[in-house]
């Protein structure tokens, strides 16, 4: 059955124009992302465009990128968009949000679905995924999400055989994010119980070539055979044990959190058991998803503006829709099971209302204290300390927007950061010393970011050297900080810094016109 594409459309775009509004006047008119990370990558592709190097500078490799292919895309159109590169993550994600509408009317097409029930999939998509954020956040994952959704197309529900087109997405979708690998992985069961040798060697090794590619060139420009980002913020090191709590953990928080995740899972559960007792067709979509989420609770993240599990959403929903006529077996069984299921559809409904809400108003939270704090931090350090040797832990917009030598605190953009906290060795006279080996002068950090990290998945030991100066602090006034802190400290690692830089702080404060929603607050004389 056809149906109207002009609806679904309609309403992505009135969606799209009003937040837009909403966004533009949260950041002051100037374009900002809700995500600091989306200006690493910018950065990333400016220094690969301008000086052929792979790194948040233009002077040393950095594997700050998890997304190889999103990097790769930025620096492909640095040189055409030209005085309009900044707004290069906002075009790629809007054709990415369309992309994934598109593809999804798609599926609906080929299950010959109504135009109620279509419309019904299609407003729940827009709005639980939910779209409009991960354009804000100006991240890889909305076009990671299109490209999952291409591969289980091509792969699950399309009939015909397709082996460029499985090829192509199953490559892409794993050189945009890593996370791709759990959904070959997931697919690879299906696969393998119906015998279909050819599709799975396909995927496998159209999965293996970006990884394999990506991490020989990394390790030979002196990194991790993984990027810096997956190896401390992922869980890929904790064996067994690890995954498990790994696991556990995410599902406590989530539960704390009123997450529909949870409740989710085990309604996907309750599918697949279903579709395996009645040998559904839709048993390998279904099984795929659950197998992805498991893989994602045990290795990755959720959270971080609702953008690392978009992908999950985007599968539970798909799964789900094409599901209606096992949802029906499920809920007309018996009666303890029946009162089961309404229960999980009803934690389901009112975590994602919740999610759902959230996930509009958080970014425009994000993106207004990314420019108060960060966007500040970048026209100060470009101002007063435009080629200095500067640490930081939060390094997107200052190195996007300044030249400056920086040491990554947190370890993303500085190996030997990274290195430190997976031998635990991270510590205070470490930093000390690495900092004074590397010339630096000052320092714009979280402190509570540099008390307490993670690599691997599990704690390091960290902490604030004692020779640093604290000579001022960059302040979020409100109490609704959507970001990694309210409080920026400032410090002057050399003795000789300290005057020079309470007098650009002191200098720097005057043009800020914020009012309380961001000042500079700077330590008297005597406190020192």
């Amino acid at each position: 059955m056809r149906f109207s594409s002009f609806p679904a459309y309609a309403l992505f775009i009135a969606v799209i124009v009003i937040c837009a509004w909403f966004w533009h006047k949260a950041t002051y008119g100037v374009l900002t992302y809700a995500l600091d990370d989306a200006y690493i990558h910018l950065a990333i592709g400016k220094n690969l465009a301008e000086h052929s190097v792979w790194g948040v500078t233009r002077y040393e490799f950095s594997s700050a990128s998890s997304s190889p292919l999103w990097t790769l895309l930025l620096a492909t159109l640095y040189h055409i968009t030209g005085s309009w590169y900044i707004y290069t993550p906002l075009i790629l994600t809007i054709f990415s949000a369309f992309g994934i509408i598109f593809m999804f009317q798609k599926i609906l097409r080929h299950e010959n679905m109504t135009q109620r029930r279509a419309a019904t999939a299609l407003g729940i998509l827009i709005f639980c995924v939910p779209l409009f954020p991960l354009i804000a956040g100006g991240m890889e994952n909305i076009l990671f999400a299109f490209f999952v959704m291409c591969t289980i197309y091509v792969v699950l529900i399309k009939k015909e055989y397709m082996p460029y087109a499985i090829f192509i997405f199953a490559f892409c979708m794993t050189a945009t994010r890593y996370e791709g690998a759990f959904v070959t992985a997931a697919l690879s069961i299906p696969l393998l119980y119906k015998k279909k040798w050819k599709t799975l060697s396909l995927i496998l090794l159209a999965t293996c070539i970006p990884i394999l590619a990506f991490g020989l060139y990394f390790y030979s420009q002196g990194g991790y055979f993984f990027p810096n980002s997956v190896l401390i913020k992922g869980n890929i090191n904790g064996g067994i044990i690890g995954i498990a709590r790994g696991i556990g953990y995410s599902m406590k928080v989530m539960i704390q959190n009123y997450s529909p995740f949870p409740a989710l899972l085990l309604f996907l559960c309750g599918l697949l058991y279903t579709q395996f007792t009645h040998k559904n067709p839709r048993f390998s979509l279904t099984c795929t998803t659950v197998i992805t989420f498991v893989l994602h609770l045990g290795f990755a993240q959720f959270g971080w503006v609702y953008r690392y599990e978009a992908y999950l959403v985007l599968m539970s929903i798909t799964t789900i829709t094409l599901s209606r006529d096992t949802v029906s077996i499920v809920l007309s069984s018996n009666k303890y099971s029946r009162y089961v299921y309404f229960l999980l559809i009803a934690c389901i409904i009112g975590g994602t209302i919740i999610r759902s809400i959230d996930g509009y108003l958080l970014p425009l939270r994000s993106a207004r204290d990314i420019y108060l704090q960060q966007i500040q931090m970048a026209r100060f350090i470009k101002q007063y300390f435009p080629q200095s040797h500067v640490i930081m832990n939060d390094i997107g917009a200052a190195c996007y927007y300044t030249d400056i030598h920086c040491v990554d605190a947190y370890g993303l953009a500085t190996i030997d950061i990274a290195r430190a906290k997976k031998a635990r060795i991270y510590t205070p006279f470490f930093l000390e010393e690495y900092c004074k080996k590397n010339n630096g002068e000052i320092a714009l950090v979280y402190d509570d970011w540099l008390r307490s990290g993670y690599m691997y998945g599990k704690k390091v030991p960290g902490g604030i050297p004692h020779s640093w100066k604290h000579i001022g602090t960059f302040v979020l006034g409100h109490n609704d900080c959507a970001i990694g802190g309210d409080k920026v400290s400032c410090y002057a690692i050399k003795p000789e810094y300290a005057d020079t830089l309470r007098h650009s702080l002191q200098t720097f404060a005057k043009t800020m016109k914020f009012g309380t929603q961001s000042y500079i607050s700077i330590n008297s004389m005597s406190s020192q």
